[in-house]
């Protein structure tokens, strides 16, 4: 069987590259919660993923307060104009504190919204004691990814005869990250993983972009405003904005309390290659709050040499 993990701002800063190492083949990450709730982690860690080649999905956590329209709709926004990933998105359901039968609709309103939107039939994660409470056979068409631990294998919910992701661990250590992880497997071999991924999400489709020239005095967060979209949208689609040995400042957590006065801070020198999104999923922080703390007016003018100051947060 194929080995996998979850994520989620629980884990904190994930080193993806180590985590590749470990023989982790692929990976979800948490990008939603309810109709508000947005996971912090997300960008930095789906962008990891990509960047270290590991399957990677996004995943919902459902809400029973909320309805599925609106959570479906802060799951795509979460989005932001990301392909949905090399796996189907998923929707994690687990808690139910209504009726059942309302409860499923929603769900299924969930499911079947995300899936218009994306064109890519979801995932559905539950664990096997409290489907059986709720389903009524109505998500059986859904790729199942079942929680369950400390078993040699898992118990299939009823409306389900057959497994493709299995949660057996939610205590597992993983090389990259400290403290417990969720560890997952995939019903098969690293071949049908791939025809698993090629089969159930749609081509990629081509990103279409508007092209500006920058103008003096222009600033990135100004142009994302301009344009609608997210600063770290127009980095992560414009790399080349932090050249070679630019200094960039880099907040970074305080470990201890500073002196009276004073503001514990570290740098850090653009290496070739650098660039502004790396250098923030390098440090664990945004792209927002690196332009930011260093005041870059037009990451394009960024020269060799300069300092990027690391403010404690």
């Amino acid at each position: 069987m194929i080995e996998g993990i979850d994520v989620s701002h629980y884990q904190g800063q994930v080193h993806w590259n180590l985590v590749k190492k470990a023989e982790i083949v692929f990976a979800f990450a948490k990008a939603t919660e309810g109709k508000y709730y947005k996971d912090p982690t997300f960008s930095t860690n789906w962008y990891g993923m990509e960047d270290a080649d590991i399957f990677h999905g996004a995943y919902h956590f459902f809400s029973s307060e909320d309805s599925g329209e609106s959570q479906a709709e802060n799951f795509l926004q979460a989005l932001n104009g990301k392909s949905y990933g090399s796996l189907p998105p998923v929707l994690d359901v687990e808690v139910c504190q209504i009726q059942h039968g309302p409860f499923i609709q929603e769900v299924k309103i969930w499911l079947e919204t995300v899936e218009q939107a994306l064109k890519v039939q979801p995932i559905l994660y539950t664990n096997p004691s409290f489907w059986n409470q709720v389903g009524n056979g109505s998500c059986s068409e859904y790729t199942l990814w079942i929680a369950n631990y400390q078993v040699s294998q898992p118990t299939l919910p009823n409306d389900w005869s057959q497994w493709t992701f299995w949660q057996y661990s939610q205590s597992g250590t993983i090389n990259g990250i400290d403290g417990a992880v969720d560890l997952d497997r995939f019903n098969g071999t690293l071949e049908e993983l791939q025809q698993y991924s090629q089969k159930h999400t749609s081509p990629k489709t081509q990103e279409s972009f508007q092209v500006e020239e920058v103008q003096p005095g222009a600033s990135l967060v100004g142009i994302a405003d301009h344009y609608h979209v997210s600063l770290e949208a127009l980095v992560m689609a414009n790399p080349q904005i932090a050249p070679e040995g630019t200094l960039l400042k880099i907040p970074v957590k305080s470990v201890s309390a500073p002196s009276a006065g004073k503001t514990a801070e570290t740098t850090y020198t653009v290496q070739p290659g650098d660039t502004l999104g790396g250098i923030a999923q390098k440090f664990g922080i945004t792209v927002d709050s690196l332009v930011q703390s260093n005041h870059i007016a037009n990451p394009n003018l960024l020269r060799v040499g300069e300092t990027l100051r690391i403010p404690s947060t």
